[in-house]
């Protein structure tokens, strides 16, 4: 899968672009801070998207692997 093509979906699948309030990556996660919770799909996330993922409140850790750092361009490229 292309790497846009994932962090779109990835984007999708944490409930888009408006309920992301900051990523960072961390070696091989990503974590992001969520405003709504409920709005994400652990499921989808779940899927071929990630290796793993782990919802604590506002909290979303996603496994992506060792590209996580250039998966973080791609999505403050499409965040802004």
């Amino acid at each position: 899968m292309l790497k846009k093509e994932q962090v779109q979906q990835l984007i999708e699948a944490l409930g888009g672009s408006d309920n992301i309030e900051a990523v960072e990556p961390c070696i091989t996660r990503l974590r992001f801070e969520i405003i709504d919770p409920a709005k994400v799909d652990v499921a989808k996330l779940r899927q071929p998207l990630c290796y793993g993922a782990t919802v604590l409140g506002k909290a979303v850790q996603v496994i992506v692997g060792p590209e996580a750092e250039i998966l973080l361009d791609d999505f403050v490229e499409q965040l802004g």
